[in-house]
């Protein structure tokens, strides 16, 4: 590698070519992988290649960059490479999952790694899959070759990332850390663990979430989470919780395998409290969606839910969700009633809109006054619906035997004219039979004396 290097002439081997960074993986590969001795000298050269090296000029065993590669096909077995690679590289690569603290072999790393990196490197050690009793002699492990308390160092940095999983495998006791953050006065005297609590509860709902909150409300309000978690996003209770602060709406989550039915039935009660004393504008939104969600409202004896549904129903809350309710929630005896009362509403409301209908075709005819000419417009003006030609046509009739008995049945021409037609129309609509038309017509007076005068 290093003739390769030092050599830029015609006929010798490209640094950008192919078989040069093929060369140099091999290099990598070789030196990384060995068990036996290497001299510092090659570790030192590994350093100053591999920026050369990083990313490939040409795509080589399918990569575009070293580190990749070096994932597929070297396996660290000395701690001497460990070291050297991670002066290279981030030690968050799969290249460290040799390590294991407790294996011997790697306590030189201890010594050597920088504290901040070989504290990474540990962390990146734990993993989801080990229990409580495998994470413990591990966590010891670490203590006694640094020194210090792993444990302790949540107190001092928010920056370690497995927190959440020593508090979810019972390393860590959320309540305990909260408790040792505060002195005998309440008062907060390590904030960074509380930062660390903070940031694992939120976005998360956990059994160890679960049980912090029992424990914290034995001795604080509800409403105190914001005092010693100030940085925690507006609600506490999310994702149990989704909620908008301007609108009302909220969705809720109660579906947690780890919640039994008495649990269950706890945490509705504390997110309850928590949305009437922090947006009491949701507390309805929250009680319409508690009936909706089976596991929350399961949480509920029946007396309990249809106590709820009573208080929305006299208040006029479902937002739009009153007729699913209503199925879920009223006996087959009270939608009977319901569906009843409302035909019967229905009905009212047909007979008083028919009644103000019926009003105005009176009205309309008390201004013909009398005139047959403007009877007969009237008529006429209402012909565009059948149903208001024959209602306009019964008002008529029903008046026909007064307008003419004020007229002592004496006619003239034009106003004979008008009622022929007028009687025409209520026989057309079936108001007035051939027989009564010819009665009427036997009954008229010529009136010669306003013949000259059309009375439209």
């Amino acid at each position: 590698m290093l003739a390769v290097q030092s050599q830029e002439a015609a006929g010798v081997i490209s640094l950008s070519s192919v078989l040069t960074e093929k060369i140099a993986v091999r290099l990598f590969v070789e030196v990384l992988s060995t068990e036996e001795t290497v001299p510092q000298e090659i570790y030192r050269l590994l350093a100053e290649l591999y920026p050369t090296y990083a990313k490939f000029r040409i795509k080589c065993y399918g990569e575009h960059e070293l580190l990749p590669v070096l994932e597929k096909q070297a396996e660290i077995r000395t701690p001497e490479a460990f070291i050297c690679l991670a002066g290279i590289v981030n030690v968050s690569s799969m290249l460290f999952d040799c390590f294991d603290v407790l294996d011997s072999k790697w306590d030189k790393l201890a010594r050597e790694l920088p504290a901040e990196q070989y504290r990474e490197v540990f962390c990146g050690h734990l993993n989801h899959d080990m229990n409580a009793d495998e994470l413990r002699p591990r966590i010891a492990r670490y203590d006694a070759l640094t020194g210090t308390s792993y444990v302790e160092y949540f107190y001092e940095s928010t920056s370690i990332s497995s927190f959440g999983l020593l508090v979810e495998k019972g390393v860590i006791d959320l309540w305990q850390a909260f408790s040792e953050s505060l002195d005998e006065n309440g008062t907060v005297v390590r904030p960074v663990m509380l930062k660390n609590i903070s940031r694992y509860i939120y976005g998360t709902f956990t059994l160890e979430w679960f049980r912090f909150l029992e424990k914290f409300l034995e001795h604080h309000e509800i409403l105190d989470l914001h005092r010693f978690f100030p940085e925690h996003p507006v609600c506490f209770f999310e994702p149990v919780v989704r909620y908008s602060e301007y609108e009302k709406w909220v969705e809720i989550n109660f579906n947690w395998e780890f919640l039994d039915d008495g649990m269950r039935r706890q945490l509705l009660g504390w997110v309850q409290e928590y949305i009437y004393l922090r947006f009491p504008m949701q507390y309805t939104a929250l009680l319409v969606k508690v009936l909706f969600h089976e596991p929350a409202s399961k949480a509920l004896s029946w007396k309990e839910q249809r106590a709820i549904f009573d208080f929305l129903l006299e208040n006029n809350l479902f937002f739009g969700c009153e007729a699913s309710l209503k199925q879920r929630y009223f006996s087959q005896e009270e939608l009977e009633a319901e569906q009843k009362a409302k035909e019967a509403e229905q009905q009212e409301h047909k007979r008083q809109k028919e009644a103000q209908r019926l009003q105005d075709f009176y009205e309309e005819y008390a201004k013909t006054e009398n005139s047959f000419g403007k009877i007969r417009k009237y008529i006429e003006s209402n012909r565009y619906f059948k149903e208001d030609s024959l209602t306009a046509c019964t008002v008529v009739h029903e008046h026909l035997d007064s307008v003419l008995a004020a007229r002592e049945y004496s006619l003239d021409s034009f106003a004979f004219a008008d009622f022929l037609q007028v009687c025409g129309k209520l026989a057309e609509y079936g108001v007035m039979d051939m027989a009564q038309a010819q009665e009427y017509i036997r009954k008229i007076k010529e009136d010669i004396s306003h013949d000259k005068d059309n009375d439209c």
